[in-house]
């Protein structure tokens, strides 16, 4: 087997790893991020509806499947910051971070 195909197959899992941890990381941070997006003033209608729409009164595996699913689409969500895709902020901020990058 060739030293290119070997780390190919070796990525696979090491990727597979990365999407558990960052998952398993977002999943255990302190905090609400639905409390987070609505503020404190929020009534529980609100946040139990958000809730739903963002599929977090999903069973966990069921919550990584659809995850591992969009990342695997290029669809990493929206941020809950700016409310915009994620993968537009990427596309949008690539090019300078590749430049002080190649800089350093």
């Amino acid at each position: 087997m060739t030293f290119f195909a070997r780390r190919l197959l070796l990525a696979i899992p090491t990727l597979g790893g990365v999407l558990v941890a960052v998952f398993l990381l977002l999943y255990v941070a302190p905090g609400d991020p639905v409390q987070q997006m609505v503020g404190e003033r929020a009534d529980s209608v609100t946040i139990a509806r958000l809730r739903t729409e963002l599929k977090l009164d999903e069973p966990l595996p069921v919550q990584f499947a659809s995850y591992a699913g969009g990342v695997l689409r290029g669809d990493l969500g929206r941020s809950y910051i700016t409310g915009r895709p994620i993968m537009q902020d990427i596309r949008e901020r690539f090019p300078k971070t590749a430049q002080l990058a190649l800089a350093a």
